[in-house]
């Protein structure tokens, strides 16, 4: 679970989604990431939303970008690319609509709901990892494993 550092981190989706990888190197694979983001501005960018409203797959849009890079469509790749490989329920004041069914992720009202419903699908002997601000983490990469 991740807060994602309060105001100008949390504005909007577009800003929140830059403090996922602090939360990502701390997930195995299959498991849920909690986002806490008020998200107030909403979606963020008019681009990023026409990015991930798309519903392609995440190397067409990584294809587009590299043709034509764009910083909005990178953030939109970056979620589906996300999305793949990890549930991500999301608690903010985006209308429940927008975030399930144009950014595909779910959505909760409140943390401890998100919590729950994150128990309930990997298990009650899952483990859980607050990181309350993510925009002040700076993620690690594990270097692979010597054969």
């Amino acid at each position: 679970m991740i807060g994602a550092g309060g105001s100008h981190f949390d504005d909007s989706l577009l800003e929140a989604v830059e403090t996922f990888p602090a939360g990502l190197n701390a997930l195995k694979k299959g498991g849920t990431l909690i986002v806490a983001a008020e998200c107030g501005k909403g979606h963020g960018d008019t681009e990023f939303y026409e990015w991930s409203s798309e519903h392609k797959e995440p190397r067409h849009l990584e294809t587009r970008l590299r043709h034509r890079f764009n910083y909005n469509g990178f953030k939109a790749a970056f979620l589906s690319r996300t999305l793949e490989a990890h549930r991500v329920c999301l608690v903010s004041t985006i209308p429940d609509y927008y975030v399930e069914n144009t950014f595909h992720m779910k959505s909760a009202t409140t943390v401890n709901a998100a919590l729950h419903n994150a128990q309930r699908m990997q298990g009650s002997e899952s483990t859980i990892t607050v990181i309350p601000n993510a925009s002040r983490v700076v993620p690690k990469l594990l270097e692979p494993a010597k054969q």
